[in-house]
Formats: C-alpha cells, sequence, structure tokens
C-alpha cells in the first residue's frame, strides 16, 4: 500500500514538472512621445509575463520578469526571447500563459511621462508601439512613484519574481529621481490630509534616491525640508529620524572631503 502511495506521490510530481520551461518571444517596439508624436530616446522598457498554474489547491497567478533595455535615438528596442524556468513549488498541473506585460517610462520637459500595453496574442516575434503620456492623475502619479521605487529597493516590478539584482537596478536611479522631482513640482501645494501624506512620502523617497545616488547635500536639504514639512503639521514622530538622516549625511560629505 505505502509503495503504491510513494509511486502515484512520484508520479503527481514528474507530471506536474512536465512542460514547466515557457518561451517567450522576441519583442521589438516603439516608444512615442503622445503630444508630439516624435520618438523618444532613452526610456526605460520592461517586459513581464502573467503565468496562471493549475495546482491541486486551485489555480495560481504568478509574474515573472521577462526583459529590460532601453530606447535607442529612433526610440526603437528589442527585448530578446527568454526561456522561463517555473518553480517546484508551488505544484503545477498545468501552466497556461497570460498576456505578455510591455511598460515604457521616461522622463521629459514636461515631466514623468509612460505607456504599457499587455499582449494576450503572442507570437514568435511580437511588435508594439506605445504613445507615453503624463499620469492622468494624482493617484497615478503617485502609485508610478511608488512602483518605481518597489523596483529600486527589491528589484521587483509589480508582483514579477525573481528580483532583479541590485547593482542592475542602478541604471533607473535618474528616472526615479526625475519622477519624484516631478511629482512634487506638480502637486506643490498639497491641501487635503491625503495630499499632505503623498506629499511627504514622495520627499522621503526623493531623499532615500539622493542618498542612494551619492547626492548627499541633496538629500540634507529634503530631510530640512521634510522636518518643516512635519512640524507644521503638528507631527512630531519622524523628526529624529529626520536630525539622524542629516547627521549622517554630514559626516558622509565629511569623508569625501
Amino acid at each position: 500500500m505505502f509503495r503504491k502511495l510513494t509511486i502515484v506521490i512520484l508520479g503527481i510530481l514528474l507530471f506536474g514538472l512536465i512542460g514547466c520551461d515557457i518561451k517567450t518571444p522576441e519583442v521589438r517596439g516603439l516608444v512615442l512621445d503622445a503630444e508630439t508624436k516624435k520618438p523618444i530616446e532613452g526610456a526605460w522598457v520592461t517586459a513581464t509575463l502573467e503565468v496562471y498554474s493549475k495546482t491541486v489547491g486551485g489555480e495560481v497567478h504568478q509574474s515573472f520578469f521577462v526583459g529590460k533595455t532601453w530606447t535607442d535615438k529612433e526610440g526603437k528596442f528589442v527585448i530578446s526571447p527568454k526561456e522561463i524556468t517555473m518553480p517546484s513549488f508551488p505544484l503545477s498541473l498545468r501552466n497556461k500563459s497570460g498576456s505578455l506585460n510591455v511598460a515604457a517610462r521616461a522622463i521629459s520637459s514636461n515631466g514623468y511621462i509612460s505607456d504599457g500595453v499587455a499582449l494576450t496574442k503572442i507570437k514568435n516575434k511580437t511588435e508594439v508601439q506605445l504613445y507615453l503620456t503624463s499620469p492622468k492623475d494624482e493617484d497615478h502619479y503617485f502609485s508610478a512613484v511608488q512602483g518605481l521605487f518597489l523596483y529600486i529597493s527589491t528589484g521587483r516590478v509589480g508582483v514579477s519574481t525573481p528580483p532583479v539584482p541590485e547593482n542592475e537596478r542602478k541604471e533607473v536611479f535618474n528616472i526615479a529621481i526625475g519622477l519624484s522631482e516631478s511629482y512634487l513640482r506638480t502637486y506643490s501645494k498639497p491641501k487635503t490630509s491625503d495630499e499632505r501624506s503623498k506629499y511627504a512620502s514622495v520627499l522621503r523617497i526623493l531623499g532615500d534616491l539622493y542618498k542612494r545616488k551619492g547626492f548627499y547635500q541633496n538629500a540634507i536639504d529634503i530631510y530640512i525640508k521634510l522636518k518643516k514639512f512635519d512640524y507644521d503639521r503638528g507631527l512630531d514622530g519622524r523628526l529624529k529620524e529626520y536630525d539622524m538622516q542629516i547627521k549622517e549625511l554630514e559626516e558622509l560629505i565629511q569623508k569625501r572631503k
């Protein structure tokens, strides 16, 4: 009885591991400014693949990072094919590809612009055209700031896995800094409690980005601004934290001399 049960379990395991590799197509595209219709050089393009796995416990959704690149002078880009090996857990009885999500982000004279497309019909070679526009409202703008900072902090685009190595995330620092600065210019006069909370959050993100980039004096200016901003709102929970950050940054500046 035990031997039969072992054989059945091994059979399920082997069945679950069959067809675990999924190959994505080559993705070629063109990135344009939606307003001027001109190609955008230096836009950061990413691709993620949605996969739905049928398991004994039900359907499981996973997102896998496929690739990233930059547009050339003509606004063109290529993301090479990639073979994705499905993890052994959760044990999958069948894997089904969902959409291949391609997104582009850039900083223009008008601030942060982005666009994306979800490809449900995936061919061997796929071509896309993206028209980059500014976020339609503050919520979308704030979400973009958080999303890009999440990528820098964790290496993940949304819930994608596995994470991108830390040394490769540094390539988007300038876009992340430009995005945060653009948000703060666009929403420089927050009125509601929610707007002020978001404004402070983006200030903290920008301070962190400046520090990571080595722009220590810029980071100090941000934390001084944050300290005053919170103090004026009657919030003192982070004031000591800001003082500690300022002190640490001043010490880093001294070490450079």
